[in-house]
């Protein structure tokens, strides 16, 4: 399993983590956020690891640097729709194929549209103006890159049985593809997933997938992603911002009028609790409860730094995404060799860490508390059955 780091406007971190801290492996890039000419300055050993998502998520509209790739559609012609494929299509396969062969990465990734509400014809129009034109340019190429297809699972996929097992009959019966790049768009107002459902159909979806030998990178991935390790995934994304933790199509829409928005409280990641702990409670804990503090927190080299009661705490310094790197992918790495026993009583042990801080007198506001636990660990219960009678 590889660690991917999902890039924003940050990406420099991202590849400090990688080169400096050995914290991840590759780079999802991100148009978006990195100007074509800048693309190409990234260092190759680092971009030959990573893949390119192409996010040709909306066809009418090119923001922020998106609108610097010759590909997107929104740059070939304005109010580009669907039917403007029939003529252009060909153009944006061909010059997305090329950008993606100039990088020398492993993988070549199809785009796929993205629909608030997923049309009936979306799995056919994606055959016809996507993957099929990709797979049959790329033969045509002779290219021996791997090859990934996009694909948004959204939360009432998830959330309905039916819906689910439709997806994974298209999904399994694509040929000439190396696997999915996944996106989970799940539908949460807490910073943690708690829907049961919601965890136990993702797990049996990407378990599907791998039995069917279909390669599996899941991107936009939080603290769940622990769980996600039980299916042995080819990849898990981590990212700086909470919007790099979980996909929101707002991302990606030009914003009529700028909207002044105050930026999250700054968060330290704790690989021992599965969770990101408002600073607001590190003096707490460090007064409360002394001698857990560095089991809660255990040392990188950023620590020393972040822990001087000088460090100015804010959501856009380095260090704490820097620490959350170097934690979560050791974690990550740590769980995917482990059994699921092992990850079992790694949930047990944070949720009595949590017990025991609580009875020093320590209570977390529920954006730091350990609610997501139990359910966490219930799903890896229910996972345990359920997972050996999907074959």
């Amino acid at each position: 399993m590889k660690i991917m780091h999902q890039t924003g406007f940050r990406y420099q971190w991202n590849i400090t983590s990688i080169l400096d801290d050995i914290a991840g492996d590759g780079l999802i890039l991100s148009p978006v956020n990195i100007n074509y000419d800048k693309l190409f300055k990234i260092p190759e050993s680092v971009l030959s690891k990573s893949f390119f998502d192409p996010q040709i998520y909306l066809i009418d509209d090119n923001r922020g640097d998106l609108s610097s790739y010759p590909y997107h559609p929104a740059n070939i012609s304005d109010n580009f729709s669907t039917s403007n494929f029939e003529g252009e299509g060909e153009t944006i396969i061909n010059q997305c194929i090329d950008v993606q062969l100039k990088l020398k990465s492993e993988y070549i990734v199809i785009p796929t549209r993205y629909y608030e509400s997923t049309p009936s014809n979306y799995f056919d129009n994606q055959l016809k103006y996507f993957t099929n034109p990709f797979i049959t340019n790329l033969n045509n190429k002779d290219c021996n890159k791997k090859l990934l297809q996009t694909i948004f699972i959204k939360n009432e996929v998830l959330k309905d049985e039916e819906k689910s097992n439709e997806l994974l009959n298209q999904l399994t019966s694509i040929n000439n593809i190396n696997g999915y790049y996944i996106i989970f768009e799940f539908s949460s107002n807490s910073k943690q997933l708690k829907d049961l459902d919601t965890i136990m159909m993702s797990l049996k979806i990407l378990k599907i997938l791998k039995l069917n030998e279909y390669e599996i990178h899941i991107g936009y991935t939080n603290t769940e992603s622990v769980l996600f390790t039980l299916v042995n995934p080819d990849s898990i994304s981590v990212g700086i911002y909470e919007n790099l933790r979980r996909f929101s199509i707002k991302r990606f829409e030009t914003q009529k009028e700028k909207q002044k928005q105050q930026g999250p409280r700054a968060r330290l990641y704790s690989s021992k609790l599965f969770q990101f702990i408002d600073y607001g409670y590190i003096s707490a804990i460090k007064k409360l409860a002394p001698e857990l503090i560095d089991i809660i927190f255990p040392d990188s080299k950023y620590k020393p730094l972040m822990f001087k009661s000088e460090y100015n705490w804010h959501f856009s310094k380095p260090e704490p995404y820097m620490h959350y790197f170097i934690e979560h992918s050791r974690r990550l790495m740590e769980l995917n060799s482990c059994n699921l026993e092992y990850l079992k009583s790694e949930l047990k042990n944070a949720f009595a860490m949590y017990t025991e801080l609580e009875n020093k007198g320590i209570v977390f506001d529920t954006n730091s508390d350990g609610s997501h636990l139990p359910l966490w660990l219930t799903a890896v219960n229910m996972w345990e059955k359920i997972g050996k009678e999907i074959l």
